[in-house]
């Protein structure tokens, strides 16, 4: 009775264990075909915003899609397989001792200079054929473009849109603006 009732706990662990381990296949599987997604979503909204030649937009879309590989595979390789939650969120620093919160600033330290690294090296090769300002949108683009959706947002809400009230603000719709 009790090699039955070991056998069955045992093949319900091993049954548990094989899911989780598919589920972790799987949910890797996912992000590498959401990262080549954004990658080739990103590639095509540089190449119209950089108004590339069809032989430039080739030799791009080759380039670029290896430098976002080195950049991920990077930072997968650098961070930690079974990273716990609090990690990620930084939810309950107090759980870390000294040593360990130490250890993890060095880590991103370590990592965050390797990526420079990785763009310095793919900015010498994108350099060789793209203007600064081409090259601009490559290694400075989303914080540029963060900048401008702020600056927007500023405008608009100068001009009476959005804000608390809706259409013109704290007056509501108009606001008396129009």
């Amino acid at each position: 009775m009790k090699k039955a009732l070991f056998t069955l706990l045992l093949a319900i662990f091993a049954t548990a264990a094989f899911a989780q381990n598919e589920q972790r296949s799987q949910n890797s599987e996912d992000m590498a075909t959401r990262r080549a997604q954004m990658t080739k979503q990103r590639t095509t909204q540089l190449i119209k915003s950089m108004r590339l030649t069809d032989e430039d937009e080739a030799w791009f879309t080759q380039l670029y899609t290896e430098y976002q590989d080195t950049l991920n595979a990077l930072r997968d390789a650098l961070r930690p397989q079974s990273q716990p939650e609090e990690v990620s969120g930084m939810k309950d620093m107090k759980k870390f001792s000294d040593e360990e919160a130490s250890q993890m600033i060095a880590n991103q330290f370590s990592m965050e200079e390797q990526q420079v690294a990785v763009k310095r090296a793919y900015y010498a090769k994108f350099s060789a054929r793209l203007t600064p300002k081409q090259l601009m949108l490559i290694f400075m683009g989303p914080a540029m473009n963060r900048g401008q959706r702020n600056g927007q947002q500023q405008d608009m809400q100068r001009r009476g849109f959005g804000g608390p009230g809706g259409w013109g603000g704290p007056g509501g719709w108009g606001g008396g603006r129009f």
